[in-house]
């Protein structure tokens, strides 16, 4: 009996159901296997398929990954990427924005923000390669501070929900000064980029933290929830850095801070383990 062919839809289908079960990096090497393979992965809804693929399990083959960024006069600023399990450079490195750097990293994908100014976020997944920049947020409202706009800094960071399965970027706005203690408030900005609540916009709300954030300390994402290190001031003329955690859940944006203990004394060490 003649054997029927499978059409190329057919088989373009059947490609789809294998490749999205399979870890990121392995569906990149996928790629080079044949057009028909290249061009399943290429497709806008295959990737949607795997990001929700992706979030129903943890991959056991996780690594850890060394992000160098390479500034150049006269060339764009790079950033590249070396795994430090298997001592191998990654195949990619990509263009990033000029004075550009690492905000924060969440579930695999990079975060990269602006030094100064409000600029928009710059995502990358170091596996495929692919880039996205987040569109601009809008000023910070409601913050009561002196100084104009120049006095304002920015912290972003990229956050997911586990309970929701999206991605959500923070803009934590605050003042530059640490004089405004108990009366300074922090402007945050989400932006939901994927899932239900996607490309809805960004959305924001200010709130009191009682102590300043610490831009010199980048945001941290843990188990569904963001931490960010602020400062508080002892005495007229004595700062504590740090002095508390605020911490944003990212699938309710609600936040609390929390007091971190007294400081050691001349006898005893502290570290502060993320």
């Amino acid at each position: 009996m003649k054997m029927r062919s499978a059409s190329p839809l057919e088989s373009a289908d059947t490609v789809r159901e294998i490749l999205v079960k399979l870890p990121t990096r392995d569906v990149a090497r996928c790629c080079c296997v044949s057009w028909l393979w290249r061009n399943v992965v290429a497709d806008p809804s295959f990737n949607s398929l795997h990001a929700k693929a992706e979030m129903n399990h943890v991959s056991a083959a996780s690594e850890a990954l060394l992000v160098t960024e390479t500034c150049e006069r006269g060339r764009p600023d790079e950033a590249g990427f070396f795994s430090v399990s298997s001592s191998r450079p990654m195949p990619y490195r990509v263009k990033i924005p000029s004075n550009y750097t690492l905000s924060n990293v969440c579930n695999g994908l990079l975060c990269f923000a602006a030094d100064k100014g409000d600029s928009p976020a710059f995502l990358c997944n170091p596996v495929t390669g692919v880039t996205a920049t987040v569109p601009r947020p809008p000023p910070p409202v409601g913050m009561g501070i002196s100084g104009g706009v120049n006095n304002i800094n920015h912290l972003l960071a990229l956050g997911f929900s586990p309970s929701t399965k999206e991605h959500k970027l923070f803009r934590f706005s605050f003042s530059g000064h640490c004089y405004y203690v108990g009366t300074d408030n922090v402007n945050q900005s989400v932006c939901t980029l994927d899932g239900a609540g996607g490309g809805g916009g960004w959305r924001q709300r200010s709130y009191c933290t009682q102590c300043p954030l610490l831009s010199t300390f980048s945001p941290v994402f843990v188990q569904g929830k963001l931490y960010l290190v602020t400062t508080g001031r002892t005495s007229p003329n004595l700062l504590r850095n740090p002095d508390g955690l605020l911490e944003v859940d990212v699938a309710t944006e609600a936040c609390r801070t929390f007091r971190l203990p007294p400081p050691p004394t001349n006898t005893t060490r502290a570290m502060i383990l993320w």
